[in-house]
């Protein structure tokens, strides 16, 4: 299991980790496998008495079309059966169990409103705003 809570340098919470729930995005997991597979291909090479590259030597050597060739089919072996939500991604689990996040990890900080800038849930008049005008859509404030 993955640790969802990270520590950075900073010795804060990493707030990347909260976009990904400590899952791999879809193209970090789709990487490590394809890493995998050429792994078993060189070691298939070598045990038949064939030369055969370093990992990341053929790595550098294969072309892109390889590894798209794998990403289809590898999602085609590997389809998603169910999907989870995550703060702003969405995970998606494989018919191989794997749990992957659609969207790399990113940090959230940002601004929040200030304490005055509330949403509107209630239409009413405020003091020296001469009442609340009518609205023309199909939810009138009167």
């Amino acid at each position: 299991m993955t640790d969802i809570v990270q520590v950075n340098p900073e010795g804060l919470f990493d707030p990347a980790k909260y976009t990904t729930a400590g899952q791999p995005h879809l193209t970090e997991h789709l990487w490590a496998q394809y890493r995998l597979h050429l792994k078993e291909l060189l070691d298939a090479r070598r045990a038949a008495g064939r030369p055969a590259a370093a990992l990341d030597d053929a790595v550098r050597r294969a072309p892109a079309s390889h590894f798209y060739a794998f990403c289809v089919e590898y999602l085609l072996r590997n389809r998603p059966v169910t999907t989870f939500y995550v703060d702003t991604n969405v995970g998606v689990v494989l018919s191989n169990t794997n749990r992957v996040v659609v969207s790399p990890g990113f940090d959230l900080r940002g601004t929040m409103q200030a304490a005055g800038a509330v949403g509107v849930t209630v239409g009413e008049s405020q003091p020296g705003m001469n009442g609340v005008a009518g609205g023309t859509g199909p939810v009138q404030i009167i």
